[in-house]
C-alpha cells in the first residue's frame, strides 16, 4: 500500500531524509469542513466550531523503519508532533507479521532503533533484477543522527465494556529518546530534534486485519480518551489545542480509516446537533460537507452520487480517500463506521 504521492501537503515527510531519501509511509490527515453557502449561515446561531483534529495514518512499522517512525515523535514543532499512538493490530495475527515490535514488551529493557537507507542490490544469478535492500547510512550520518531509545514507563488496562469482555486496549507510557544527545557543533546538516518525549500509546489487539470490533462502545470510548491525552498544555499552548493522533494498523487504511471515519463523523454531528437544527436543514448542512483545504487537487476518485450528498458518513469516507487511498477498506468496516455514528447520535438526544 503506497501513500498519496501527487500532493506534497498530504504525505508525510521526515525532516532530516537518510540519505536523500525523506520517504515514510504515513499521510497527513484533516477532517472535512463545512463550506455553507450564506442561506445557511444566516440559519445557524453565532457559535465558533470546534478546532478539528488533525491525524496522521501511518503503515505499522517495519524492522528497519521503526528508528523514522518515532523520529515523528520527537519533531520541534508542536504543530507536527504527535503525542499520542493508536495501535489497532496485534504485532501477529494468525501466525502472519502485521507490524514489527516497535516497542518494548512488559518483561523488556529499554529497546534501541537505528537508521537505515534503502539501497539497489547489484543483480545476481538468483536474482536478475533486485528491487532494494536495507543499509546504514554512511559512518558520518549514522553519527550524526544517532539512535532512538524507547522506555516502557507503566501500563494499564482500558475500561471493561458492560458485557463484561476484557478491556479493548492497553494504555502505555513510552519514554522517547535519542541517543547520543545532538551535538550542535556536530550537526551535518541534522536538523535539531527534541532529545527526549513522553508518548501515550494505545494497544489495540483485538481487531483483526479486514474486520470490526464486536460492539461500537469501546471504539468510542478510545476515540474521546485519545483525544483528551492529545491536549497540548503549558507554553506551548498558543497557536493550537491538540496536538496530531497517529493512528497505524498494518497497511494503514481500513481500520485505521474506521477508527478516523468515525472521529471525524462523530465531531461534526457533535457541533451540528449543538444547534437543535430540524433534520431537513442538517442534512442540507452536511451536502455543504467541503474537503479540507489540505487537499489541493481534490476530485482524484470519481464523485459520490447526487443521492448521497446528505449522507454525513459517505462525504467524510469519500475526504478520507481523498487524502489516503482505500481508507475504510471493507463493506463491514462501512457498516461499522455507520453503527458507532448512530450511536453516537443517539447518545446527543
Amino acid at each position: 500500500m503506497l501513500p498519496t504521492l501527487g500532493d506534497q501537503a498530504i504525505r508525510y515527510h521526515l525532516d532530516n531524509p537518510i540519505q536523500e531519501n525523506d520517504y515514510i509511509n504515513a499521510s497527513w490527515i484533516s477532517e472535512p469542513a463545512f463550506e455553507l453557502p450564506d442561506s445557511l449561515l444566516s440559519q445557524l446561531p453565532d457559535s465558533q466550531p470546534p478546532q478539528p483534529q488533525t491525524w496522521i495514518a501511518s503503515q505499522g512499522p517495519l524492522d528497519r523503519t521503526c528508528y523514522e517512525f518515532w523520529r515523528i515523535f520527537l519533531h520541534p514543532d508542536v504543530a507536527r508532533r504527535p503525542k499520542v499512538i493508536i495501535q489497532l493490530t496485534a504485532f501477529e495475527e494468525r501466525s502472519a507479521v502485521k507490524c514489527a515490535r516497535y516497542k518494548p514488551d512488559e518483561e523488556e529493557s529499554p529497546r534501541e532503533f537505528s537508521p537505515y537507507r534503502t539501497v539497489k542490490p547489484d543483480p545476481s544469478p538468483s536474482n536478475p533484477n533486485p528491487r532494494w535492500d536495507w543499509a546504514p547510512p554512511d559512518q558520518a550520518q549514522m553519527s550524526a543522527l544517532g539512535r532512538i531509545q524507547v522506555t516502557l514507563q507503566s501500563k494499564q488496562l482500558g475500561p471493561v465494556p458492560r458485557d463484561g469482555s476484557g478491556s479493548f486496549y492497553r494504555k502505555n507510557k513510552l519514554l522517547v529518546e535519542l541517543l547520543p544527545a545532538q551535538d550542535e557543533q556536530n550537526q551535518q546538516g541534522i536538523q535539531p530534534i527534541l532529545q527526549k518525549a513522553i508518548v501515550t500509546h494505545y494497544e489495540c489487539t483485538g481487531w483483526h486485519d479486514h474486520g470490526t470490533p464486536d460492539s461500537v462502545e469501546p471504539i468510542l470510548e478510545l476515540i474521546d480518551s485519545a483525544k483528551a491525552d492529545s491536549k497540548i498544555s503549558g507554553p506551548e499552548d498558543s497557536a493550537q489545542s491538540t496536538s496530531p493522533i497517529l493512528v497505524h494498523c498494518s497497511a494503514g487504511v481500513g481500520r485505521t480509516g474506521t477508527l478516523i471515519a468515525i472521529a471525524s463523523c462523530n465531531a461534526q454531528l457533535a457541533h451540528l446537533r449543538s444547534y437543535n437544527l430540524p433534520d431537513h436543514v442538517l442534512q442540507n448542512i452536511i451536502s455543504h460537507l467541503g474537503p479540507p483545504r489540505l487537499v489541493l487537487e481534490p476530485r482524484r476518485i470519481p464523485a459520490l452520487p447526487a443521492e448521497l450528498n446528505g449522507d454525513l458518513v459517505a462525504r467524510t469516507v469519500d475526504f478520507l480517500r481523498e487524502q489516503r487511498v482505500i481508507m475504510v477498506q471493507t463493506p463491514g468496516q462501512l457498516d461499522f463506521v455507520y453503527k458507532a455514528v448512530a450511536h453516537f447520535s443517539a447518545s446527543l438526544s
